[in-house]
């Protein structure tokens, strides 16, 4: 599923920098400097919440295959990899984060699905008979309990986040950062 949006995000952020007159390949190189910062500062995002336990466990700090990365932290590793593209292109920061943003909303909204498969990302137990259907809840199949769909409910924010800034933020954006601006507002309200 993350694969599937980050795919989605390289086509959006394509037309989007031909629509903005970037260079062709930018949103192609964005990608594959920012995808690899994204997954290692994931990674270090997601050791760095659970110190304890993998000051216990060094080595298994390398086994990222196992679950446990960060969205903050692959967020901070993609902007990570902007500033050196925008460095070395000398391109403006903020018309590249406006290029890649939406798109992350996509990538974020597939990779939520991921918490359904794995059965994470659920909220407080739902003991209301009259409440327990989808999309309000989800069973958790271990310890065999229905919980609130949270996963769900941050999906749908993605979405909605998601076609407000492609639909009408950045269509109406008169300065680069706007669509930046936005994200930086609307997701974490999401998130929260």
């Amino acid at each position: 599923l993350l694969a599937a949006g980050i795919i989605l995000t390289i086509f959006l952020a394509q037309a989007e920098s031909k629509r903005k007159k970037l260079p062709q390949d930018t949103a192609v190189d964005l990608c594959l400097i920012g995808i690899p910062l994204g997954v290692v500062f994931a990674r270090l995002g997601y050791v760095f919440l659970n110190f304890k336990y993998y000051s216990a466990n060094p080595l298994n700090i390398l086994q990222f295959w196992d679950g446990g990365l960060s969205v903050y932290g692959a967020i901070i590793g993609v902007l990570l990899g902007i500033a050196i593209y925008s460095l070395a292109k000398k391109l403006r920061f903020f018309a590249l984060t406006d290029l890649l943003l939406p798109g992350l909303l996509v990538t974020q909204a597939f990779a939520l699905w991921g918490n359904f498969f794995e059965q994470t990302g659920y909220g407080a137990e739902i003991t209301n008979p009259s409440l327990q259907w989808f999309p309000f809840a989800v069973l958790i199949e271990n310890p065999d309990t229905i919980c609130a769909a949270v996963f769900f409910y941050e999906f749908v924010w993605c979405a909605l986040v998601f076609a407000a800034l492609w639909f009408f933020v950045r269509k109406h954006a008169r300065r680069d950062g706007a669509v930046t601006l936005w994200y930086l507002l609307l997701y974490p309200i999401g998130h929260i």
